[in-house]
């Protein structure tokens, strides 16, 4: 009877828990999901990550356009010697450069490393044909901005390289890439050639 009893027993289907007592665990569950959805991935100004901001800038002469998210005061200099001192808070747009005229996507490019990486997505303009941008036609100032960049690089790599604070790369390298600018623009007009507007050029 022993052996039918224990038969029994490990026959007997195992019992479902009571409704109420699975109440508190699926009540956690879908609390926690709300919380995780809640406080992850919230979107700041701009449909950028939060603490974030869309910065964009146009490139008329190669008819295109550039939006980033920035974060940082570098990131935010580095922007506007990128793009040759075009580069402007978006705002309230979240799509500037298609607001302005530039809906197809072409690439995104990442520069730099570390405190000096950027994302830049850029768009070509609704009129372009699918035949690549035409150069630059001020190939003067094109070639000071090209120059001021490498004055740029060169300047945060030395900051970096030492430790320095932001303020060696946002005052000290904006200061040498302005001083570089002004002289070189300067050589242009005195060649005639006076600057139609400066490139994006990354």
């Amino acid at each position: 009877q022993v052996g039918a009893l224990s038969v029994q027993k490990a026959r007997a289907p195992r019992q479902s828990p009571e409704p109420h007592a699975m109440a508190p665990t699926i009540r956690g569950l879908a609390i926690a999901s709300l919380v995780a959805c809640t406080l992850g991935g919230e979107a700041g100004p701009g449909g950028c990550p939060s603490g974030s901001e869309r910065f964009w800038a146009l490139d008329k002469p190669n008819s295109e356009c550039a939006e980033a998210c920035l974060s940082t005061e570098v990131q935010r200099v580095e922007f506007w010697i990128l793009t040759g001192g075009q580069g402007v808070k978006a705002g309230s747009e979240s799509s500037p450069c298609a607001d302005h005229g530039f809906h197809k996507f072409n690439r995104t490019d990442v520069l730099g490393a570390g405190r000096l990486k950027l994302s830049l997505d850029k768009y070509f303009s609704d009129e372009l044909s699918e035949s690549p941008p035409t150069p630059a036609k001020d190939k003067c100032a094109l070639a000071c901005t090209l120059e001021s960049i490498g004055v740029y690089w060169a300047c945060a790599a030395v900051c970096i390289e030492k430790l320095a604070p932001d303020s060696c790369i946002t005052s000290g390298c904006l200061a040498a890439v302005t001083a570089f600018d002004v002289s070189c623009l300067k050589g242009c007009n005195k060649t005639s050639q006076a600057p139609a507007g400066v490139p994006v050029l990354v």
